[in-house]
């Protein structure tokens, strides 16, 4: 069903709940990371890429998390998944200018020194400018975990946002929570929550023919 709202809609959600330690700086990659990695963020058990149309998470085993490596090497070092957007163009992200952090990182990998980078910024907050049409995607994080809000600008459907999964053994609505099965136990994408100005819009998510979505109330 479409929706269209008069007003900015928010849709606002929450990943890896009590997975992080402290709140995310998005690295931008000078040609540290991936070429198809534009920012990457480090958490409290693995990494966090920005893709163009696609956010990957790596979640680390257990033992390389509490560095107790001198037990028998696990055969599984790490798990990755990527949750892909769907019917989108080839979106780069940008950085929030005015979440930009004091901390500068540098990547020293090699001899060639031609390589190596520094100084390279970070910030806390990333925005996919319509990554679907009207509709922007930002994501961040606080205490609670990682973050991700779909900002619907008056008059865009909402009904245009669907993702899917790849890389994760299976996935499954429980009382409204995405739950994201993976070799390491499971994720829990959090029940998401709208606003429209100061109402509480109702929201759900969706299992929609090759992923998932959202079903909105008015």
């Amino acid at each position: 069903m479409k929706y269209f709202f008069s007003h900015i809609l928010l849709i606002h959600l929450i990943l890896l709940p009590g997975l992080l330690s402290g709140q995310l700086m998005f690295v931008e990659n000078q040609g540290q990371f991936s070429n198809d990695v534009f920012f990457q963020a480090t958490t409290s058990t693995g990494i966090i890429q920005l893709k163009s149309d696609a956010i990957r998470f790596v979640k680390n085993h257990e033992q390389l998390v509490h560095s107790e490596l001198e037990e028998e090497r696990p055969d599984t070092l790490a798990w990755c998944w990527d949750m892909r957007f769907e019917n989108v163009e080839q979106i780069i992200p940008s950085a929030e200018v005015s979440s930009k952090t004091p901390t500068k990182h540098h990547y020293y990998f090699g001899r060639d020194e031609s390589q190596w980078r520094s100084n390279v910024p970070s910030f806390f907050r990333v925005v996919y400018s319509d990554l679907y049409s009207g509709i922007d995607l930002v994501v961040y994080s606080n205490e609670h975990g990682f973050k991700y809000d779909f900002i619907v600008k008056p008059g865009a459907n909402p009904g245009q946002v669907k993702w899917s999964y790849n890389g994760l053994l299976g996935a499954e609505l429980q009382d409204n929570d995405l739950h994201l099965k993976t070799g390491f136990g499971t994720i829990i994408d959090s029940a998401p929550v709208a606003y429209q100005g100061q109402r509480g819009v109702d929201v759900q998510f969706e299992k929609v023919k090759g992923g998932y979505g959202f079903d909105l109330g008015t």
